[in-house]
């Protein structure tokens, strides 16, 4: 049975903002992206293109891709196939500006 959604009491906002920290703006102000390298985007690349392949019930394990894209091993091509188009699609779309003509266009 699905629960109800209830609203939270007011006087419970004020005693959470009596105990959260006041330098927290100064907190996220001070955060960073974290440095990434060229090897780890890839990485995580191919673990959402095999993931999402996945999902579609492609046979391909997440650590035989990973090692398919980031050591070069080989598989049959049938088996890499759908999720080496995801990865590709992945690039495109982490290089391209999102308009009508990119959405559109084959790379």
């Amino acid at each position: 049975m699905a629960e109800k959604l209830k609203i939270i009491p007011i006087h419970l906002l004020e005693v959470f903002i009596q105990q959260v920290n006041r330098d927290l703006q100064v907190s996220f102000d001070n955060l960073k992206d974290a440095e990434i390298s060229t090897d780890t985007f890839s990485f995580y690349t191919s673990i959402s293109a095999i993931t999402s392949s996945r999902i579609e019930d492609e046979q391909m394990e997440i650590d035989s891709y990973v090692k398919h894209k980031m050591l070069g091993i080989e598989y049959l091509p049938d088996l890499v196939q759908k999720p080496d188009d995801l990865y590709r699609a992945y690039l495109f779309a982490q290089q391209n500006e999102l308009k009508a003509s990119n959405f559109f266009s084959i790379p």
